[in-house]
């Protein structure tokens, strides 16, 4: 199975299951490497490293309730998924091993954007006497419960400076690097490996590799997927860091690239 590390997270594409008023997504090998059975909610025979659930009110009209369904987040069989969080050379993909969150903390969390620590509890989920941030996304229903002691592990981070942010928007002039042709299959793979990378800037060279795509033909409902998922990312990250709303962002990206 390879390294059964921290390893990469990847959003796959979930359908929904309801216990009572609450919905979770639960991927399955289909939508992550082609095969037809369910994944084990636990992969690996253990509990993983963060989980989520969607909260959303009951049928009936009433207001929804917390539960954990631990069946998102995964350690990837693929050692090239493994290889930790980020790009060593990005100062947006340092993360303190040290940091302390507190509630209220803004933060971003790889392939997911950014949440808000809303608490901190107790959690036996990952294992006796544990504590987790309850991380609530800022764009979906979304929470995500993430061990205290793995934080900086699991890829949770702040978000990027002003600084930074103008960094990033600079980097989506430039032409993407030239790469080598390969089966779409691959390339999307690669592309899904920057996206759950945690950087920014990663996300930022996904979108413009996209862009350009899109200027030559016609992105295909894969393409299409990723684009739409890498613009959310970077626009809900870079209006918090400029202190503009997201739609002054996206239309300053359009211009970027109305050639």
């Amino acid at each position: 199975m390879g390294n059964q590390g921290v390893g990469a997270v990847i959003s796959a594409s979930l359908p929904v299951v309801r216990t009572g008023n609450v919905r979770s997504g639960r991927p399955s090998l289909s939508a992550l490497r082609g095969g037809s059975s369910a994944l084990d909610p636990w992969p690996l025979g253990q509990p993983p490293d963060a989980c989520s659930c969607e909260l959303s009110p009951s049928d009936e009209g009433g207001s929804g309730s917390r539960a954990v369904i631990p069946c998102l987040h995964l350690v990837l069989p693929w050692p090239h998924l493994n290889r930790g969080i980020g790009c060593p050379e990005s100062t947006m993909t340092q993360m303190n091993p040290d940091a302390e969150w507190k509630v209220g903390d803004k933060a971003v969390y790889p392939s997911h954007g950014v949440g808000e620590i809303t608490a901190i509890e107790s959690n036996e989920l990952f294992g006796p006497n544990a504590t987790v941030y309850v991380l609530e996304l800022l764009h979906s229903s979304r929470r995500i419960l993430i061990p205290t002691a793995k934080a900086a592990q699991v890829g949770l981070r702040e978000v990027v400076s002003g600084v930074q942010a103008a960094e990033v928007l600079e980097a989506l002039k430039g032409d993407p690097p030239p790469t080598k042709a390969m089966p779409w299959t691959k390339r999307q793979r690669a592309l899904l490996e920057k996206l759950s990378s945690g950087s920014l800037y990663d996300v930022a060279e996904v979108l413009r590799e996209l862009y350009h795509l899109k200027g030559v033909k016609d992105l295909s409902f894969g393409q299409r997927r990723l684009f739409d998922t890498a613009t959310s990312l970077l626009v809900q990250e870079l209006s918090i860091a400029l202190g503009q709303n997201a739609e002054e962002i996206e239309e300053h990206i359009r211009t970027i690239f109305s050639w």
